[in-house]
């Protein structure tokens, strides 16, 4: 895994999408309780932000602030299932 100071980080958990350095890879994010709720992470180096759900109904003239966050500590458990997750195939040939 990475250093956070060396990271850039996106997860989008209702796609199962996770990507770390731009290498993108399929993940289960529903079975991680610290990802309810979240629209997407966004990570760059030394901060990022938390973009949430908006709860169905509610005023869309009312939106949810994003969280500015300084540490992915609370997510390095999604962070390692993106690093036993299998890498995508290549999608050109190589000759």
């Amino acid at each position: 895994m990475p250093k956070d100071l060396d990271m850039k980080l996106t997860i989008v958990p209702p796609v199962n999408y996770v990507s770390v350095n731009g290498e993108q890879r399929h993940v289960d994010c529903a079975k991680f309780a610290s990802l309810v709720g979240i629209h997407a992470i966004h990570w760059h180096d030394t901060r990022g932000h938390i973009e949430y759900v908006k709860p169905y109904g509610a005023n869309p003239e009312n939106p949810i602030p994003n969280e500015q966050i300084t540490s992915i500590d609370k997510f390095k458990e999604v962070i390692d299932a993106w690093g036993v997750a299998a890498a995508p195939a290549p999608t050109g040939r190589r000759e």
